[in-house]
């Protein structure tokens, strides 16, 4: 794959393929710490759909977890709902 070649487009603006997976490997740093694999550990995120819903997602994916996307729309009730029956061990949120 060519790492220059457009991998999202947001709001004009575009990522390549090496931004993404520079992001993505971030993510992944920031979850496993000094641990190697999540060993498919659940882990949900609640990130507005772009740029960052991609590498987050990713992100999971690199560390050998399992990505539970949480819908932005959805009210907490709901979301708590979703976070406690699939078993998630860890939950990655946008800051707003």
């Amino acid at each position: 794959m060519n790492q220059d070649r457009v991998a999202v487009v947001v709001d004009g603006h575009n990522y390549s393929y090496a931004d993404l997976d520079r992001a993505s490997r971030s993510v992944a740093g920031a979850l496993l710490g000094a641990g190697e694999d999540l060993q498919e550990a659940r882990v949900a995120f609640l990130i507005p759909p772009g740029f960052e819903y991609a590498a987050v997602q990713r992100g999971i994916w690199r560390a050998g977890g399992i990505a539970v996307p949480l819908a932005v729309s959805h009210p907490p009730p709901e979301l708590e709902y979703v976070i406690r029956d699939a078993g998630v061990q860890f939950v990655v949120g946008d800051p707003a």
